[in-house]
């Protein structure tokens, strides 16, 4: 499921807070975050496997960065999937 975020992940950039990383990011999350599957801890792990395997847009990052992108996107996938439990749009 995780790997719906590759085309985000590979790019250079995902890490940067650039616009068109974000609508990247935000075009994989809208796929999966309302399965009952999706966690964004899990997402999160994804992530880390993918520097670990030596995925050149995350192992070329220093550790503060990588980890502060990383976070950062976990956060906004669990903001997205708190507000669509909130409003009732996932169960």
């Amino acid at each position: 499921m995780y790997e719906i975020f590759d085309d985000f992940l590979n790019r250079t950039t995902w890490h940067t807070n650039h616009q068109l990383d974000d609508d990247e990011f935000h075009r994989a999350l809208e796929k999966v975050v309302r399965s009952k599957d999706f966690n964004p801890d899990q997402l999160s792990d994804y992530i880390d496997e993918k520097r670990a395997n030596g995925a050149a847009a995350q192992a070329s990052l220093d550790q503060e960065c990588f980890e502060d992108a990383r976070d950062r996107y976990v956060q906004e996938a669990w903001a997205v999937q708190d507000h669509l439990r909130a409003t009732g749009k996932l169960k």
